[in-house]
């Protein structure tokens, strides 16, 4: 919850834009600051799958859909991957999948998430910089 809120917030901040106008976030039960015209809406894995749950065909009239830390498994992300495959395999859609996570294994998920038949699209690896550590023993 306090990640897609703080992204939302950085993400309108960076844009010079006000939360709320293209830039909102979805994070469950009513909470939520977004309106007609926003463009980018973080959600959490929870609100993500409800929502996809009773709204299979909303998933049509987005152009992506950007899973973070997919490594990280619960029942509900496990859930969520799946119907985001099920989904995009029966609606065959313009919508596209972006999958990250710092410890991904990119060969693995490249292949489960790809659809049968199609070929796995190479993984982009974003490099990091790395800042030294001093160890300091006391």
């Amino acid at each position: 919850r306090i990640a897609a809120v703080s992204l939302a917030r950085r993400v309108a901040g960076q844009r010079g834009e006000q939360l709320g106008k293209k830039v909102g976030y979805r994070i469950g039960q009513g909470d939520h600051v977004d309106g007609p015209d926003t463009l980018v809406t973080f959600v959490t894995v929870g609100y993500l799958l409800q929502y996809l749950s009773h709204n299979p065909a909303q998933m049509l009239k987005w152009t992506h859909i950007v899973l973070d830390e997919v490594h990280e498994r619960t029942m509900d992300t496990d859930l969520l991957n799946l119907l985001v495959i099920k989904l995009s395999q029966l609606q065959r859609g313009g919508t596209r999948l972006i999958v990250m996570s710092a410890t991904l294994q990119a060969g693995l998920f490249g292949e489960y998430f790809t659809p049968p038949g199609e070929p796995v699209a190479p993984p982009i690896f974003v490099g990091v910089r790395r800042f030294p550590v001093q160890s300091v023993f006391l």
